[in-house]
């Protein structure tokens, strides 16, 4: 009578034990699942942060009257009185951003969109604006482009 209960037992233990090996699989690949959209999360929301400063950037080149594109102090000087820290390197404006998405000097910086402008043939200024992480590899987060006509 002993062995049929301690056959019973040891079959029992195995199966308690494939159990919880079950549970602990399924608990590794679901807590991989949310750290996994933890991170989708946090890039999606600087992605989208960075469309919103950039499209507020679009919508204010769009306000500077097209005479004004031929000199390119005039688009900084407009550029600055919204964003008061920015600055001209190679002929293209950066503006700086803290991690909270607000305008702040270079040194605080951890996100730079960089607005590079271009005259083309067929009476149009091109415009692109990049945003990128500050950091030493630069990670582009989002870019846009649009064109406005220029009258001669």
């Amino acid at each position: 009578m002993n062995q049929t209960n301690n056959k019973r037992s040891g079959i029992f233990l195995l199966e308690l034990m494939i159990a919880i090996l079950f549970f602990a699989l399924s608990s590794a690949v679901v807590l991989r699942c949310f750290s996994m959209s933890h991170t989708l999360s946090v890039q999606s929301a600087r992605q989208e942060q960075a469309m919103t400063q950039m499209e507020n950037l679009s919508e204010l080149l769009y306000s500077v009257d097209t005479n004004n594109f031929k000199n390119p102090e005039a688009i900084f000087k407009t550029i600055r009185t919204e964003y008061s820290a920015c600055n001209i390197v190679n002929e293209n404006i950066n503006i700086f951003f803290d991690e909270n998405w607000d305008n702040c000097s270079s040194n605080n910086a951890s996100y730079e969109i960089i607005l590079c402008s271009s005259r083309s043939k067929d009476a149009m200024c091109n415009f692109k604006l990049q945003a990128v992480t500050t950091e030493k590899t630069q990670t582009e987060i989002a870019d846009l482009a649009f064109k406005r006509y220029v009258k001669d």
